[in-house]
């Protein structure tokens, strides 16, 4: 069936809703995600992690109540160091000793700490991480651990709904009332300039934080005017699944691992209704950071410059990585028919299936797949690689994750500082980033991370960028860049003219909307659009 053919067959009034009704899911980068991107060091004035919300709540699943809840937080062990850290090295992890499921994320506690009457100072914590989620459990456990060795603070939670996070942040700055410390979003950068948070470089020597053990694409979107402003706890990459099984059938003993291999594999694997590339094109996150931004992040190229100001998709590096993706679907004819509106879950039953070859996702499609096809064992039937990079240059994918900061206006700095420094140790990183992927090389250490399976993701993380750095135009940029992708998979523009055309969109028409006013935000229209997950985890 050809691309166009499934796009009439398979488009529904319910895919049709999700895209227009809501705007398209944007990715909000920061890396978008976090640093999603590119190549060596970072940029000394890059933009942030992206963020998300939630609403009031406690460390236990409940109805958003209108005031912070009374009681939160328990205790829990720290996670045991094992000997070294897993070598980072681009091979396949393939040992046939390796378990088949996930590593487990650190069990979550129940909360048993309250607000005690010794509890003489309370610090205001938001994140956009709802109560009910593993991701916020494994926080907690940090949380908890914090108040266990500081009796006299209690840290009480507040989880902003996802959708109005960054507008409730901006809404409490401007009032005088912002929480004492919080993860940040879109306004990151007016925030900082404006003088709400900050100023971290004094803490970072204070507590001698060494910043160069944090992945260099997460970190540099902590950065506003060359002074750091937050600090990343999470961050994510994309590796290569293949199909063994698929391979060994085809005579293939080994993953491609540059450009040129990857073309000639994708294209002897793609026989007998089995496809050598899965593409996800029908989900506006996934499009754009799990499966295309690789090609241009590696080939050094960007889709904001680095001061933010200007849209640069009409350069070379940009145009030859969008070229290639393309490629892949309308010259070589290597991805699934069903392309067009493809998410994750569907390409990840199809890999499980049997029926794509190869494709990319994060440590969270492991488990996915084996949900869909629980006879699957990886490190037998299937692996994980870095993705295929063009020769001269490196590896990098998108990444994505979250960054915290502390607020000029809070009465309790020195606690809330201690919390941040706290935060921040390796193993409080790995801890809090057990469902997700850790920001400081040195927390690959510590349990689940120092599973050889997540060797390809080490090698990758130092390349890792965020597609659109956290900025107000980032919603709207991402709606009009995930059109521009689908019209590329259908084959209605080439690369080359389609990059030029988008820039001069983003330039001419998107990014003239979005003013600074006199308080140092930005007086921009309200895009209805939700955050990237697989950029945002």
């Amino acid at each position: 069936m050809a691309i166009q053919d499934a796009l009439t067959s398979r488009r529904s009034r319910r895919w049709y809703l999700k895209l227009v009704g809501t705007g398209g899911l944007a990715l909000v980068t920061s890396g978008l995600l976090s640093a999603c991107g590119g190549g060596g060091a970072p940029s000394a004035q890059p933009s942030p992690a992206p963020t998300g919300s939630a609403q009031l709540a406690t460390p236990a699943p409940s109805a958003a109540p209108q005031t912070a809840p009374s009681a939160t937080t328990a205790s829990a062990p720290a996670p045991s160091a094992p000997a070294s850290a897993p070598a980072a090295t681009g091979a396949a992890s393939t040992a046939t000793g390796a378990a088949t499921t996930a590593p487990a994320a650190a069990s979550a506690v129940t909360p048993t700490i309250t607000r005690a009457a010794g509890r003489t100072t309370t610090v205001q914590y938001w994140s956009q991480l709802q109560p009910d989620t593993q991701r916020w459990k494994d926080n907690l456990v940090v949380i908890n651990k914090f108040m266990e060795a500081n009796p006299t603070i209690y840290v009480e939670t507040q989880h902003p709904v996802f959708d109005s996070f960054d507008q409730k942040l901006v809404t409490a700055a401007r009032a005088g009332t912002p929480p004492d410390m919080s993860e940040m979003s879109d306004s990151f950068p007016q925030l900082a300039k404006g003088g709400y948070l900050i100023d971290l470089d004094s803490f970072v020597k204070d507590v001698q934080l060494d910043l160069k053990d944090y992945f260099a694409g997460k970190l540099q979107t902590c950065y506003v005017d060359g002074k750091i402003f937050a600090l990343p706890i999470t961050a994510d990459c994309r590796g290569l699944y293949w199909n063994m099984n698929i391979f060994k059938a085809a005579g293939i003993s080994a993953p491609p691992k540059y450009w040129d291999d990857f073309v000639t594999t994708a294209q002897k694997l793609t026989k007998n209704g089995v496809y050598g590339w899965g593409m996800h094109g029908g989900s506006q996150g996934f499009a754009i950071c799990e499966n295309f931004s690789a090609f241009f992040i590696q080939n050094d190229g960007k889709i904001i410059s680095d001061d933010l100001t200007k849209c640069v998709t009409d350069a070379p590096e940009f145009i030859t990585g969008a070229q290639f993706w393309q490629d892949l679907a309308v010259k070589y004819k290597v991805v699934q028919p069903s392309v067009i509106t493809d998410g994750q879950a569907e390409v990840d039953s199809l890999f499980a299936q049997g029926k794509i070859a190869m494709y990319p996702g994060g440590p969270w499609a492991r488990p996915n797949i084996l949900k869909d096809n629980p006879k699957m064992t990886f490190g037998q039937d299937f692996s994980v690689s870095v993705i295929p990079y063009p020769q001269a240059k490196h590896p990098g994918t998108c990444q994505g994750g979250w960054i915290q900061s502390a607020w000029s206006a809070t009465k309790v700095k020195d606690a809330a500082l201690k919390l941040l420094a706290f935060y921040h140790t390796p193993e409080n990183i790995a801890q809090e980033a057990a469902s997700s992927m850790p920001t400081r090389m040195s927390s690959t250490k510590f349990k689940p991370f120092n599973d050889p399976w997540y060797e390809p993701y080490w090698t990758t993380m130092p390349y890792a960028r965020a597609p659109i750095p956290t900025m107000p135009a980032g919603a709207e940029i991402n709606i009009a860049l995930f059109k521009f992708l689908q019209s590329m998979i259908l084959n209605q523009v080439q690369a080359a003219d389609g990059a030029k055309a988008f820039a001069k969109q983003v330039n001419e028409q998107i990014l003239p909307k979005y003013k600074t006013s006199a308080d140092g935000f930005s007086s921009y229209p309200v895009v209805n659009a939700n955050v990237c997950a697989p950029c945002n985890d």
